[in-house]
């Protein structure tokens, strides 16, 4: 990973370099629990192994990031679209979590 912010997607990697973190002169450090923080109880993007995209409300996540979504729609790569009402998904199958388009401060 390059350390960078992806301005398309406003995904924060994991691990490297962050703008605005330590050093920067900011004052502010961006981890991704500090983007879960902030992202609670509204909408975000979520992108699972296997091409599956979910998009609902996060509800709650813990530091394994476990995810409790609500309002949620489920497409999977092929296309094949789903909704459900409540939707808790396994850390271990994230690849990444944004805020939803619109929903920044």
């Amino acid at each position: 990973m390059s350390g960078e912010v992806d301005e398309d997607h406003g995904a924060i990697p994991i691990r490297g370099a962050v703008p605005g973190g330590r050093g920067s002169g900011t004052g502010r450090h961006r981890t991704p629990f500090n983007v879960l923080r902030g992202a609670l109880n509204r909408e975000v993007r979520v992108v699972l192994r296997g091409g599956v995209e979910l998009r609902g409300t996060l509800r709650a996540y813990d530091q394994f990031i476990n995810l409790h979504l609500e309002d949620v729609f489920r497409r999977a790569e092929g296309g094949e679209a789903r909704k459900y009402q409540e939707l808790f998904v396994r850390g271990s199958n994230v690849v990444w979590v944004e805020p939803a388009r619109g929903t920044e401060e």
